[in-house]
């Protein structure tokens, strides 16, 4: 069962960890900083603007760039394979944001309103290792030989696996695909000539869809 212990372990896997070192690092910059107003508001939007362009279409190793710290967290994802790119698709594709009036200035710079909706993907995925389990069992009892499940080495067939990892999650997409929208305010600090994005939590559960709580 390697294939499904592996699914989804790099859609933002690292994710949770990258977050917790970079909000800790966040917090005791953004203390300590002085706003410093030197580049037009417009700038800041942009940059907002951009980064949210960037996730819209899954190019999560640019948008990180627009966060302090540059932090990686997973971002750089590629599906490696059939059933991952299913959910992959699906979550590219619902993502939208809208930028919510213009950047307002804040002790520590500026910051930015929009909405974002984006797919949830906890419902998707919750329960996926126990309805591949129920659905192999299932078909190994239908199984008219040893051949069609086993190769050589007596372990299971990559396609055999494969093939009910992917029946599972085009059901569970179809099932359980619903969307959220949130308001987030994206906070902004000039740093080495730009403004930098500081992630908070809402920014970071929207841009998860919903795993970083």
């Amino acid at each position: 069962m390697k294939i499904l212990s592996k699914l989804f372990a790099v859609l933002f896997g690292l994710l949770g960890i990258a977050v917790a070192v970079c909000a800790i690092w966040v917090a005791f910059t953004f203390r300590s900083t002085t706003p410093m107003l030197l580049s037009p508001a417009k700038d800041a939007y942009k940059n907002v603007e951009a980064m949210l362009q960037e996730a819209c279409s899954g190019d999560y190793a640019a948008a990180s760039q627009r966060i302090l710290g540059n932090p990686k967290f997973g971002m750089t994802y590629t599906p490696q394979d059939a059933a991952e790119e299913m959910v992959w698709e699906a979550f590219c594709s619902s993502f939208s944001y809208e930028l919510v009036g213009e950047c307002f200035t804040t002790d520590a710079g500026l910051s930015q309103k929009a909405t974002i909706t984006y797919l949830e993907l906890d419902p998707i995925t919750n329960n996926l290792q126990g309805e591949v389990q129920a659905l192999l069992e299932e078909r190994i009892a239908a199984a008219e030989s040893m051949e069609e499940l086993y190769d050589e080495n007596n372990e299971f067939h990559e396609s055999f696996v494969m093939d009910a990892l992917c029946d599972v999650v085009r059901e569970s997409v179809a099932k359980n695909y619903r969307t959220k929208t949130v308001e987030v305010t994206v906070n902004l600090i000039w740093r080495e000539g730009q403004w930098m994005i500081l992630p908070d939590a809402a920014l970071l559960s929207a841009l998860s869809g919903g795993i970083v709580k």
